[in-house]
């Protein structure tokens, strides 16, 4: 299982298993991505931080990686994942 590493900066809360996810040299699953998301959720919960979004490319697989992981989430979860929008 891989760690997802939080760091609260201020009043977000960045994670850096989730920094261009859909690159090569930091190649995250969306489906992963979006199975360990609710930790994220609870973080986001008991800190009171925002929780920033997947950042992903603009380019190549960016969007693809980004409406992979929204629809792994809307099916785990019954709903998106809580994130702001960067």
């Amino acid at each position: 299982m891989r760690c997802v590493a939080c760091i609260a900066c201020g009043r977000v809360l960045c994670a850096s298993r989730y920094n261009e996810p859909d690159h090569d040299g930091s190649w995250v699953p969306p489906d992963w991505a979006a199975s360990q998301w609710a930790r994220m959720e609870q973080l986001q919960d008991l800190t009171g931080a925002q929780v920033v979004g997947p950042c992903v490319s603009n380019y190549g697989n960016g969007l693809w990686w980004l409406n992979t992981w929204t629809a792994n989430c809307t099916a785990l979860y019954g709903r998106p994942c809580r994130c702001v929008r960067t």
